[in-house]
């Protein structure tokens, strides 16, 4: 799963980065499985993190992603949002 490392974000700015897997069967679909996302993000089911962050903070979010046969894998993605 990429990128597990997403670069600093600011604050109420807009942002978009694609998640991607490889291995299994695709198609493979993304959730957020423990934490949060900072309040403006989301993401959506095929992996792409959009919006903008509206509160400043370091955010651990595990992340979810289930190919085409059901087979999960989880990861751990860091988001950093400054003013």
């Amino acid at each position: 799963l990429r990128p597990a490392k997403v670069k600093p974000m600011k604050v109420d700015k807009q942002v978009r980065f694609r998640l991607t897997a490889r291995g299994g069967t695709k198609p493979y679909t993304f959730e957020v499985a423990r934490g949060r996302l900072p309040d403006g993000l989301r993401l959506g089911e095929r992996g792409l993190l959009i919006g903008a962050p509206s509160e400043v903070g370091t955010f651990r979010v595990t992340v979810r992603v289930t190919d085409g046969k059901t087979a999960t894998e989880t990861f751990l993605l860091t988001l950093v949002v400054r003013s």
